[in-house]
């Protein structure tokens, strides 16, 4: 990390140290999921802005994206230029669902959640249930961001993790999310590879 400039702020933590876990019968059972959100935000009508995938583009600004202590949606948030932003540390656990939130407290710390930047379009819709997302969904930068991330949750971990989308988390509740949208799961496999080999040669 330190020879590729990466803090402890970009990748949610010092991987030294372990991730979130939950108390079973006295015993620390530790996070079990890498669940991958979109933001599906902000919400435009008719069409994208052509620069979304650069950094003039404001909200690829991490300082543009800041909630009141308590209430981050997630672990953290990566842009479409390929920055991440800590918003909370691995080993903190987190709610970011709908079936956590069913579920309660108790499972709170079994999931990590990523937020990739992506804004949607509506109608059909509207501002707040966008559904139109951009094509491709998301940026080779965020693949190699988000790879990443897996990779340094799943070494605090000690093994893989398994990775979820939101989408599926909360399939069959009502008002459950639909993102991450046109995500490129073989895009993601082919980052982690490249990533875990490039670390092997280092």
């Amino acid at each position: 990390m330190q020879r590729a400039s990466i803090t402890n702020n970009e990748i949610c933590g010092n991987i030294d140290l372990p991730v979130s876990h939950i108390l079973v019968n006295g015993n620390n059972v530790y996070a079990k999921y890498f669940v991958i959100h979109d933001m599906s935000t902000p919400a435009y009508e008719n069409n994208f802005p052509g620069n979304i995938n650069s950094s003039t583009w404001s909200k690829n600004n991490l300082t543009s994206w800041n909630w009141p202590k308590g209430s981050e949606p997630s672990h953290s948030i990566v842009t479409r230029t390929g920055k991440s932003k800590t918003l909370n540390d691995f080993g903190l656990g987190w709610r970011a669902t709908k079936f956590e939130k069913k579920i309660g407290v108790s499972c709170r710390g079994l999931f990590l959640h990523i937020e990739l930047l992506q804004p949607r379009i509506y109608p059909p819709g509207n501002a707040v249930s966008a559904p139109v997302a951009p094509t491709p969904g998301f940026t080779d930068a965020q693949y190699q961001r988000l790879a990443l991330l897996y990779i340094c949750a799943s070494i605090r971990k000690g093994e893989w993790l398994v990775p979820a989308f939101h989408v599926n988390i909360d399939e069959g509740l009502k008002d459950g999310h639909d993102d991450p949208q046109n995500f490129e799961l073989d895009k993601f496999t082919s980052e982690v590879l490249r990533l875990i080999a490039l670390i092997k040669t280092s």
